[in-house]
């Protein structure tokens, strides 16, 4: 074998072993702006190429438009809209074939909306269809290669872009499920506020007391993103317990409260199948225990509970005790504020309380 062809034959195989480990790359997520971005970082790399975009076709409108745009240009580009049919990837979009054009200049159907938008210079293309079982469902493009482009990189793009294709298409389907099963869970939401209305708005409230505890407390994007979700639906369970026991204006018997305590754990199972976050289950079915092992469903205690955890349970806390319930008046602010700083470092996590105070006197 020539050098020529062992070269060649190297490369091919240098591709290939390359698009086995991004498959694995973006199969490992179901999060469609994740995966989105993923495939965005990767697709200019396979092929060598100044940059990428990826856009996804609109079932309804039949026109491409850019779910995810990088840069600080990103807000401008998800405004622009291609027509089936318009522009390079609009002409990849209608025929479902791939294109090279590696002078833009000289092919009428280059449409510069992009370029308008961001003051990018596009100078060559690669485009191919993004195909599910026959169904064009958007575009990638690579952009501004060193050189040009030619038959080899057509061939790479369109086996990461059929890759892609499946991916995108399963996340979109995932997000779909996901979306319609939190309709469903904020309508059990609705359910119990209507049930119990002395807790009506209580959602929301931990929510936003959570929320400022964890920005008062520095914590990172997905953190805060925990503290959201798992705020949203920590009190779903409470579907399940009858409303002469959520409403009882009396103390509770043992058998009631412990049916009452079961609401967290509850919670967690009515959710799981969302497909959401270990962190966020455990912070939903562990927003009542404490920190020195007392409290429940699972006893668990310091560092054993996830910050988050602690942060629902201080929210969770406070705002139950400013509000009516039916067996007693909501407490004032000063006297609740005085019970978090006698329990901190027992049945609160002494830093997260430290935190709410500063909240709270703000």
């Amino acid at each position: 074998m020539e050098n020529k062809d062992f070269d060649a034959l190297e490369q091919r195989v240098y591709e290939l072993s390359m698009l086995l480990e991004i498959n694995k790359i973006i199969i490992s997520t179901l999060d469609l702006d994740k995966l989105l971005n993923l495939i965005m970082n990767l697709a200019s790399k396979v092929v060598h190429s100044e940059a990428s975009s990826l856009m996804l076709m609109d079932e309804d409108s039949q026109e491409l438009y850019f779910d995810v745009a990088l840069g600080e240009k990103g807000e401008q580009v998800k405004q622009i809209r291609i027509k089936t049919g318009e522009g390079i990837a609009g002409h990849v979009a209608q025929t479902g074939l791939p294109l090279i054009v590696n002078d833009v200049s000289k092919d009428s159907r280059f449409a510069a909306k992009f370029d308008d938008s961001t003051q990018f210079k596009t100078k060559s293309i690669l485009c191919v269809p993004l195909k599910v079982k026959n169904k064009i469902i958007g575009v990638m493009e690579a952009i501004n290669k060193d050189g040009s482009f030619d038959m080899d990189s057509q061939y790479i793009l369109e086996v990461f872009a059929s890759q892609a294709a499946v991916a995108i298409d399963n996340a979109q389907l995932f997000k779909k499920l996901r979306n319609a099963y939190l309709g469903a869970i904020n309508a059990l939401t609705e359910a119990i506020n209507a049930k119990d209305h002395y807790t009506a708005g209580h959602v929301d409230r931990v929510g936003e007391y959570a929320l400022s505890i964890a920005h008062t407390m520095n914590l990172n994007e997905e953190s805060i993103e925990v503290i959201k979700q798992a705020a949203l639906l920590h009190d779903v369970g409470k579907i399940g317990i009858p409303e002469a026991v959520l409403n009882k204006p009396g103390k509770l018997t043992d058998e009631e409260f412990a049916l009452m305590k079961s609401h967290s754990t509850m919670s967690a199972t009515i959710v799981q199948p969302i497909g959401l976050s270990p962190k966020i289950l455990e912070a939903i079915k562990h927003h009542h225990e404490r920190v020195d092992g007392h409290g429940y469903p699972d006893g668990l205690k310091g560092d054993t509970l996830t910050l988050e955890a602690k942060i629902l349970c201080v929210a969770d806390t406070y705002d139950a005790m400013i509000t009516d319930r039916p067996y007693r008046q909501g407490l004032s602010k000063d006297i609740a504020i005085a019970e978090l700083k006698k329990c901190s470092g027992t049945q609160f996590d002494a830093s997260v309380v430290e935190a709410f105070l500063k909240v709270l006197s703000g």
